[in-house]
């Protein structure tokens, strides 16, 4: 007695098909919409600041989320670009 050999219907075809493309399509939400925004949204919410610097670590410029400007580098700032 012979086996009949194994064969998916045209139907199971289809349905294993979208069930991939549905995977696939949902790890790559999960790896680059939802980790990534989720990440800058904690690093938002957290306060971050921006510091760059030197070749030996010296910082240059210390971001700020506000800037506040004295008067005196207001009349400097003015009196330069007149």
């Amino acid at each position: 007695m012979t086996k009949k050999p194994f064969r998916l219907t045209p139907y199971q075809v289809q349905f294993l098909i979208v069930v991939g493309f549905a995977t696939v399509g949902y790890a790559l939400y999960l790896r680059y919409l939802a980790i990534e925004l989720s990440q800058t949204a904690l690093a938002c919410d957290a306060g971050l600041l921006t510091v760059i610097d030197t070749d030996s670590g010296d910082p240059l410029h210390l971001g700020r989320r506000t800037t506040t400007i004295t008067p005196q580098q207001r009349r400097a700032v003015h009196t330069r670009f007149r």
